[in-house]
């Protein structure tokens, strides 16, 4: 299922985007060349896509799963 509210990283740069309600985020003025992403939300591990080839006027469709954190704060 899609998250919202998930920050998106582009490592090593200062580009970074929030997910919306469907999942999905946009990043502009990204120089052409290969990159790792970060994804983190409170609810979930952070998540790290690597090889990300961004190009000239391109745009890149990739799925970035995210798994829960495995607790509940509370949890004792």
């Amino acid at each position: 299922l899609p998250v919202a509210g998930a920050i998106v990283y582009l490592n090593g740069h200062e580009h970074e985007d929030t997910t919306i309600v469907n999942g999905l985020f946009m990043m502009n003025e990204v120089e052409p060349g290969t990159y790792s992403l970060t994804v983190e939300h409170p609810n979930y591990q952070d998540s790290t896509l690597t090889n990300v080839v961004v190009t000239v006027g391109g745009t890149k469709d990739k799925v970035i799963m995210l798994s829960g954190c495995g607790f509940i704060a509370g949890d004792a």
